[in-house]
Order: C-alpha cells, then sequence, then structure tokens
C-alpha cells in the first residue's frame, strides 16, 4: 500500500491493517499528514455513499466490537472493552447451573481463551482474569471453584507445572499455544 513516489526519505510504516468482515482499520505511527500523503490527497469522507462508509478516527486508542485497542510509544495494544453501561456476562447462578446443559467451567474457560486471544499483554490478561473472578463471585460461585477453572486452564495448555500463580510460562507462550490450539 506504500506508493512509489514517498522516496526514501520519508519511511511510511503501516503499522498493522486489520480487517473483520467489511470493516477495515489501520494503526499508523507517523502524523496525519505523512498519512494523507501515503493516499496521495486528502482523506474525505463521502456522506452520501451507500457502497462505503468511511469513518476517520485518529486517536491514541478506539473501540472496535468488544475490543479496545491502543497505542502506547511505538506499540499496539488490544484488551477486552467493557461497556460500563452493559453487562456483558450474564451466567446463571450457582444454582440454575446445576440444572443447566451449560457448564459454568466450560463457559469459564472459554472465556479465558477469548481473553488471552484479545488481550496482548500480561497485564491486560490479568485484568480481565480478574473481571472474570468478580463476575462469577457475584453469581455465587466459589472462590476455589475459579481458582480450580484457572488451574485447569493453565494445565491445558501446558502454561504450569505445579502452581499456577508461580510456575506460569511467560504470556506470550501461553499466547501461541492457545492460538494454534483455537
Amino acid at each position: 500500500m506504500v506508493r512509489d513516489d514517498i522516496g526514501n526519505s520519508l519511511q511510511i510504516i503501516l503499522t498493522d491493517i486489520n480487517r473483520f468482515q467489511d470493516n477495515l482499520f489501520l494503526t499508523w505511527n507517523r502524523s496525519e499528514d505523512q498519512l494523507h500523503f501515503l493516499f496521495g490527497k486528502p482523506i474525505i469522507v463521502d456522506q452520501h455513499s451507500r457502497s462505503s462508509q468511511i469513518k476517520l478516527f485518529i486517536g491514541t486508542s478506539f473501540h472496535f466490537l468488544d475490543m479496545e485497542i491502543s497505542h502506547d510509544q511505538g506499540h499496539l495494544h488490544t484488551r477486552i472493552y467493557h461497556d460500563p453501561v452493559v453487562d456483558q456476562y450474564q451466567l446463571l447462578n450457582q444454582f440454575q447451573a446445576e440444572r443447566s446443559s451449560c457448564l459454568p467451567s466450560r463457559l469459564l474457560q472459554s472465556m479465558l481463551m477469548y481473553a488471552v486471544r484479545c488481550c496482548s499483554n500480561e497485564q491486560n490478561f490479568d485484568y480481565e482474569r480478574l473481571y472474570l473472578k468478580l463476575v462469577y463471585l457475584l453469581y455465587g460461585f466459589s472462590e476455589n471453584f475459579f481458582n480450580n477453572c484457572i488451574e485447569q486452564f493453565y494445565k491445558q495448555f501446558y502454561a504450569c507445572e505445579v502452581n499456577y500463580l508461580v510456575d506460569r510460562v511467560p504470556y506470550e507462550t501461553l499466547r501461541r499455544r492457545v492460538k494454534k490450539r483455537y
């Protein structure tokens, strides 16, 4: 996507181009003027075009579906976005779960795998894990239930040997293993 006439003196880098269904977004580490130059003309949003709609947003972070994508000192960071108005996790309480075919432990495993795929660093994953723990506790599940599920999650991806809080593999290794399997 880099034009030939940019030249060697201006090294323009597209950090990342992402696509989801009919949506496309890119992250950019340079100035807005350089972005306009890359496309050869000012970016104009045509409000009347029905075939394609361009929403231009320039900033250090934005929300896309349930993701927060941000830029920090040249690094792209992703994590799960929690809308403060919407309850994202509506779980069955522990008594309803006993009569349901949806196992709360399996649901938690799925949410943890999703969190690993979405969170670009361990700090964001730990935040999401604590968020899930709070949700499960609020729905009446015990801390022991949650900790056992977490331990099983790490064991499933060979990410711990004895104690998941102490003997974990690096987060990037866990991410690669989760992405490879799912």
